[in-house]
């Protein structure tokens, strides 16, 4: 079924006191919907999509350069705690990828207390949940549904927790002993500022 979007501009030197809309259907047969009519600040949609250009920009060095896309990396065997600074001002998203050298039975990401946790649906030895370009693989295979939830990195630091054997009931033991496996981690997050005024 196709959409159409009509857009209407208004300027702030012009105050809007009130709004109309009349829907009319003439010679058609089939089904019309109207769904909504959304008012906004700025020129930028929202609602649906993002989109951050008039409202974020990235931060800058002293000759006004974009800053660098941020990359980190850490090694570790079994469970470890990554601390990922953020040098912007508000939050960004965060690229994950882990490499390890057996399959991770289940592999679980959260932030520092176990919020907004991302548990892997099948074992694997890669997996990539890269919120940048909202693409979330198992060994190079396109996982639906599991990039619904992508990791953010406030501003300041962040505090991440990875696990490759995740277990959400502690108290019924494992039955053989966790195979542990050695992990390598990359992340990379853009460091944003606030952009200009929207109007």
């Amino acid at each position: 079924m196709p959409y159409l979007r009509f857009l209407a501009e208004l300027r702030p030197a012009r105050p809007v006191e009130s709004l109309d809309v009349a829907l009319v259907v003439e010679d058609a047969t089939g089904a019309a919907f109207f769904t909504d009519v959304m008012l906004q600040d700025g020129g930028f949609l929202t609602g649906w999509q993002p989109h951050t250009q008039e409202v974020l920009r990235r931060a800058r060095d002293a000759s006004g350069n974009p800053l660098p896309v941020r990359h980190y990396c850490a090694v570790g065997r079994g469970p470890m705690i990554l601390v990922l600074p953020n040098r912007g001002e508000v939050t960004s998203g965060l690229d994950v990828t882990i490499r390890a050298s057996d399959p991770m039975p289940r592999l679980s990401l959260a932030h520092e207390f176990g919020a907004h946790r991302s548990t892997a649906p099948a074992p694997a030895s890669e997996a990539v949940l890269a919120a940048t370009t909202r693409a979330a693989t198992l060994d190079g295979q396109q996982v639906p549904g599991w990039g619904s939830r992508f990791l953010f990195a406030p501003a300041v630091d962040a505090k991440f927790e990875v696990d490759p054997e995740y277990r959400a009931d502690l108290s019924d033991p494992p039955q053989t002993p966790p195979a542990r496996p050695h992990m390598r981690v990359f992340a990379s997050l853009k460091e944003w500022v606030s952009g200009p005024e929207r109007f």
